[in-house]
């Protein structure tokens, strides 16, 4: 499979995570450097270092991107690099992102709800 970056990608890749992320949906608001428009998505997973997204725009491995998480009692926003970029079904394109911004305070929070959410 060949990704957007010109990457070849093969059933031998493995997970190369090692913090552990939840399958957990927030709705998303990703702005993409060059592009006007916010694009709404939900996350597919999520965790304190990075989250799983699909949209309908050609997205690239290295392209950062400001994120915007809209949780039921806060909004945190930090800066991410996308570290994998796939094809998915219908035109849209899943990719990983990794945060480069978090603050400690926004890292602890996001931690606390996927605490929670791990547990629900």
């Amino acid at each position: 499979m060949l990704l957007s970056s010109g990457v070849a990608m093969d059933s031998s890749m493995s997970e190369k995570r090692r913090y552990a992320r939840v399958k957990e949906s927030v709705c998303t608001w990703l702005s993409f450097r060059g592009d006007c428009a916010a694009y709404a998505t939900l996350s597919a997973d999520l965790g304190s270092q990075g989250a799983r997204f699909s949209a309908l725009r050609r997205v690239n491995v290295k392209e950062r991107v400001a994120v915007n998480f809209e949780f039921p009692t806060k909004t945190i926003g930090c800066e991410a690099e996308v570290r994998w970029v796939k094809p998915a079904s219908n035109g849209w394109v899943e990719f990983g992102v990794r945060f480069v911004n978090l603050t400690g305070y926004e890292r602890d929070y996001l931690e606390r709800f996927l605490t929670r959410a791990a547990v629900a």
